[in-house]
């Protein structure tokens, strides 16, 4: 499956955490324990971003080369090719399909490797030659390059504090106390994420014509 594809799978999987939240207030407020099934949809968005990237620059590598063929490669992408022997490379060079052994490659660089904040994601893009991100995304969300770069961060940011804090305040007077999340932040946050996402892969696409 193509990296959108699958993208869109996932996403519409965050948004079932959100249904199932709903059906819960349907006569009143839900109960305290249903504000998990939020913060589920929030990582599940967000996990759904980050397999994206991985899967959309994975499969985007072969045909950037090809479409390069060869030369003038972004230094980012030269940087992983140098981790790889010189013997090793000699040794590509006469495989039946040398162009995917590079690909695995630069798999195995972003294998243990989280792409979501907006720096890392920046990062990765620049190893299919995406140098102006921000820029082509603010085009695309019809935001300004500062606006674009930050335009799904705080989205990240309270899903770090779920995954890694459980959701609780850290401060003396919250300490341990569960954060407040409700249905309507976490709803903007699937839709930011997947406008950021369908807007990304435009870029690429376009960067791969």
């Amino acid at each position: 499956m193509k990296a959108l594809e699958v993208f869109k799978f996932n996403i519409d999987r965050a948004r079932t955490f959100l249904e199932i939240h709903k059906s819960f207030g349907e006569r009143g407020r839900p109960p305290d324990w249903s504000g998990d099934l939020l913060r589920a949809g929030l990582i599940f968005a967000v996990s759904a971003l980050d397999t994206y990237l991985h899967d959309k620059i994975n499969q985007s590598i072969t045909p950037f080369i090809i479409k390069k063929r060869g030369k003038e490669l972004p230094g980012a992408l030269m940087e992983i090719f140098k981790g790889i022997s010189h013997q090793k490379l000699l040794q590509i060079m006469f495989e039946e399909r040398p162009k995917v052994h590079l690909s695995e490659a630069v798999k195995n660089h972003f294998s243990d490797k989280t792409l979501q904040d907006p720096i890392k994601i920046e990062s990765a893009l620049r190893v299919i030659g995406i140098d102006d991100l921000w820029f082509l995304l603010g085009k695309e969300l019809r935001l300004s390059k500062k606006k674009a770069k930050i335009f799904i961060q705080s989205h990240i940011v309270r899903r770090h504090q779920i995954a890694h804090e459980a959701d609780l305040g850290t401060s003396r007077r919250h300490r341990h106390r569960l954060r407040r999340i409700a249905r309507p932040e976490v709803d903007k946050a699937i839709d930011n994420i997947d406008k950021f996402v369908n807007s990304i892969d435009k870029i690429v696409e376009n960067k791969l014509v």
